[in-house]
């Protein structure tokens, strides 16, 4: 495709780069900055398969959303133009013609070329999504409030409801659930025996998914705690005025003895201690040794004791 640029001809069947933004917001707005997406098209798929590509990228975006176009590297946001399907040929040869003798330079240095050292960057505004509020009249059909003693009430239907159908229902769930019920208008009504409402959405599995998550961390520290009692140590007993050293079982010794079944310093972690036996040139004393003795006299030529005057 002929245009004037040093780069010579657009080329149309070969991948050129584009970078996509998404602003936030109106053009009016102008906003800056947002999200960055890169993809590659060909001039020749047209600006229809370029389009449904910018689509994808900045999903949901709405059909009729203008694509504005970067005509040169230095335009301002309010020199941007909308692009269409009668000028995007014209368009993309104004950005081709751009290059410059020093971007052939560079390209040419980092053995490339100039379609894939090119970028086309495109724009698009995606309006800010509006949560339309339900209406006041129908608000009150779907939800009523959860009082105290209706989450009582559903946390029992929600018991005998389990215990019908064998199901496993922990506490965090089984609150979850009352709560639920409680608030949802098709639940029973007060007084009334009703269909419970156990709803398949993330926070009911989530709620399920912490009580099976503390079940277990519970039967790990339970486990835990008697693979630890049941660990047998070793004793020492004298046998025939011999010293022999025998295995028995912790839990069972603390049973005898009429211990807890768990560590137990009840006067202090410093009562059984004893001190181990030395030679006489191994049990030195508590001396002031001399590095010891020079940092004294440092500290205190530095910081000399005051003499109160009565």
């Amino acid at each position: 495709m002929p245009n004037n640029s040093i780069a010579g001809d657009l080329p149309r069947d070969d991948d050129l780069n584009a970078i996509l933004q998404i602003k936030k917001g109106t053009v009016d707005e102008q906003p800056r900055g947002g999200p960055k997406k890169n993809f590659t098209f060909k001039v020749s798929e047209g600006f229809l398969i370029l389009k449904a590509k910018i689509h994808i990228h900045a999903s949901p975006l709405p059909d009729d959303a203008p694509i504005f176009f970067k005509k040169s590297k230095n335009a301002t946001q309010a020199q941007y133009v909308e692009m269409t399907a009668e000028n995007f040929v014209e368009y993309l040869k104004a950005r081709w013609s751009k290059i410059t003798e020093l971007d052939m330079t560079r390209w040419g240095a980092a053995n490339t070329t100039a379609a894939a050292g090119t970028f086309f960057e495109v724009f698009v505004y995606k309006p800010r999504f509006v949560y339309k509020s339900r209406p006041a009249a129908q608000a009150r059909q779907e939800m009523r409030r959860a009082t105290a003693a209706a989450v009582r009430r559903e946390r029992i239907r929600i018991q005998n409801h389990a215990q019908a159908n064998n199901l496993q229902i922990g506490p965090i769930h089984l609150q979850h659930l009352a709560v639920h019920n409680a608030r949802n208008a098709r639940a029973a009504a007060d007084g009334a025996e009703g269909e419970v409402m156990i709803p398949d959405d993330a926070t009911n599995r989530q709620a399920a998914r912490l009580d099976e998550a503390r079940a277990a961390l519970d039967n790990e520290d339970e486990q835990a705690a008697q693979e630890r009692n049941s660990l047998m140590r070793p004793i020492q007993l004298e046998l025939n005025g011999t010293i022999v050293s025998v295995n028995v079982n912790v839990r069972s010794l603390r049973t005898a003895l009429g211990l807890p079944q768990h560590d137990l310093f009840h006067q202090g972690i410093y009562n059984g201690y004893v001190h181990p036996d030395l030679a006489a040139e191994d049990d030195m004393e508590d001396v002031e040794l001399p590095y010891q003795k020079n940092n004294k006299e440092k500290t205190q030529r530095k910081h000399p004791k005051r003499v109160v005057k009565r």
